[in-house]
């Protein structure tokens, strides 16, 4: 794992080894759903996203637990 900065300062971690992401993946400390991951001060504030991708922002790679099975459970039957 590596302590970056990205391009708009923002710190994040980049993780490479699989069964570091694998670990992270399933921690539940960690959040995949934007509007509910805190930067300091957002607090409240969703994320900003360009209008055209919007429809897009509410996908089963982005959302956790409860609403992820769901979707997930959706997509398994097709």
């Amino acid at each position: 794992m590596f302590r970056t900065v990205l391009p708009d300062k923002r710190e994040a971690w980049l993780i490479t080894r699989y069964d570091d992401v694998a670990d992270a993946l399933r921690d539940e400390r960690l959040v995949k759903d934007q509007r509910k991951a805190a930067a300091p001060g957002a607090e409240g504030r969703p994320p900003w996203v360009p209008q055209m991708f919007r429809p897009l922002e509410r996908n089963m790679l982005d959302v956790d637990g409860a609403d992820h099975a769901r979707l997930r459970g959706i997509v398994q039957k097709a």
